[in-house]
């Protein structure tokens, strides 16, 4: 059976076509059929479509006036039109426009049926064609069997139905030491869906890496091919050096923008098994405009390695309560002060201050030298001025909190001390290092330049000075970061 679809449309026909291929049909399906380096040759990629084409029976188009003005879907339909009998063919409309039968009369004499985000309606369709001996069903995974489905919730505001898998973050001791030490927080669970060991593996990922440049929108037409070519030699980097083989990239659609996926299989055979997994790399889209960053998000199960097809079969039934957990993913970043993650950071930061306090006291008391007296009221007014920032901004919060998810993990003696102590980890390290940038920033301002030097050369040693003059360095050095923020808005 051949699939024939426009790219924006690749969440409900990817859907549909995992149905198709678990209940054992032969679906040329682009997602899984065109993993290779072809696509480098748009004639080759042709050619691999039109022998598709005249391999199957029977074909399923699923039209709307954008797939009809598709170069790539229109030479797709001439093709089907003269190699698949209209018998053997359905429209799938999505939705129901006047484009397609405009341009081939074909179609008024195809079935017909408006997709209604029922699968179990499109193969009910399907079933009364009576092209096949036995009848589809949908096959549904045990994804949500339990009464309540599991609802973690994650950093920023990140909710996601983990149906049956529970929490296991405690058995991170499988995951490699690299992945123990990605920038960002992991969250790890694991369980049994159907029959199968299921395990979920979420990364929230503060770094946006080169993903965010292929995105495109859902809305309006796009170069399918091109777009599709760029995120192929992105996944067959990450395929190669993960050792594994692909099986699938497809095109993810949340919040009108497009992510990755991609199925792979370990080539590594392990009790006579091989690891399936689905893995997605999507957006965080920040409400304030830009990317807030990518959230990383990989299933993965042990599945027979003798028969690469049914493993093929198998898999792709999960697949769709993997892919339906991620469509059902919220991202609703909470900007109160009064927000758990918020208050993490103004404790760090009030905690810091007086700390810095204590040690001032310490050396006032002591009557150490004036020049321990000075330095330590510099620091004192340096933190002061970021909790007072930190208290009135969300922005200066969000930046403490994305540096220690960058940096923590790689400063970590250990690659994990448990959920608890690595968030903890993280907070310390993104308080310093979120103070520390913002004060290197205000040095080089050259207003704090020239103060700076007129006070070392005139000696200046009084306390109050130097702790003002730390505050003045933060609060300079925090509106040249948002002045290059604004233009850049590249973490934002």
């Amino acid at each position: 059976m051949f699939i024939s679809y426009k790219t924006e449309n690749s969440n409900p026909v990817r859907a549909i076509a995992d149905c198709l291929i678990a209940n054992g049909l032969r679906v040329w399906f682009a997602e899984y059929e065109i993993t290779g380096e072809i696509y480098d040759d748009p004639d080759a990629v042709q050619a691999a479509i039109d022998a598709g084409i005249d391999s199957s029976r029977h074909a399923i188009v699923f039209t709307n006036n954008r797939w009809a003005e598709s170069p790539h879907c229109s030479r797709e339909m001439d093709r089907i039109e003269r190699r698949i009998a209209n018998t053997r063919t359905v429209e799938v409309c999505i939705p129901t426009e006047d484009l397609p039968r405009a341009k081939w009369p074909v179609l008024e004499r195809v079935p017909d049926i408006e997709y209604s985000n029922d699968l179990e309606e499109v193969l009910r369709f399907i079933n009364e064609q009576r092209w096949f001996t036995q009848s589809l069903r949908l096959m549904e995974p045990g994804f949500d069997s339990e009464p309540k489905a599991k609802l973690a919730r994650m950093r920023f505001g990140i909710t996601m139905n983990t149906g049956p898998l529970k929490d296991a973050y405690n058995l991170q001791a499988l995951l490699s030491e690299r992945q123990r030490r990605f920038p960002g927080e992991i969250y790890y669970f694991e369980g049994d869906v159907d029959s199968h060991r299921v395990r979920l593996l979420v990364n929230v990922n503060p770094h946006r890496t080169a993903l965010g440049e292929l995105s495109i929108s859902e809305r309006g037409n796009v170069d399918d091919f091109a777009t599709l070519r760029k995120y192929r030699h992105f996944a067959a980097q990450f395929v190669e050096d993960q050792n594994r083989e692909c099986f699938g990239i497809h095109l993810v659609f949340l919040a009108e923008r497009s992510n990755l996926g991609i199925t792979s299989a370990d080539k590594r055979i392990l009790d006579g098994e091989r690891d399936w997994e689905r893995r997605y790399a999507l957006l965080l889209r920040d409400p304030n405009g830009g990317d807030a960053g990518e959230l990383d998000i990989c299933f993965n199960t042990m599945l027979p390695a003798d028969d690469d097809q049914a493993s093929k079969r198998e898999f792709c039934r999960l697949a769709r309560a993997f892919d339906s957990a991620v469509y059902d993913l919220t991202y609703a970043p909470n900007k109160s002060l009064f927000s758990g993650e918020a208050l993490r950071i103004v404790i760090a930061k009030a905690a810091l201050v007086a700390l810095a306090a204590s040690v001032h006291d310490y050396v006032g008391t002591q009557y150490l030298s004036s020049v321990a007296h000075s330095v330590t009221a510099f620091l004192l007014g340096l933190f002061g001025a970021d909790l007072v920032v930190a208290l009135l901004s969300h922005e200066s919060r969000r930046n403490a909190d994305l540096s220690g998810m960058m940096f923590g993990p790689r400063t970590r003696v250990f690659p994990t001390y448990g959920r608890l102590l690595d968030q903890l980890w993280n907070i310390v390290v993104g308080t310093l290092l979120s103070s520390l940038m913002m004060a290197s920033a205000g040095l080089l301002n050259p207003i704090t330049i020239i103060v700076g030097l007129i006070a070392v050369f005139q000696k200046v040693s009084s306390p109050l000075f130097w702790g003002l003059f730390g505050a003045g360095m933060y609060v300079l050095g925090e509106m040249t970061d948002r002045a290059i923020s604004k233009r850049s808005r590249t973490w934002r």
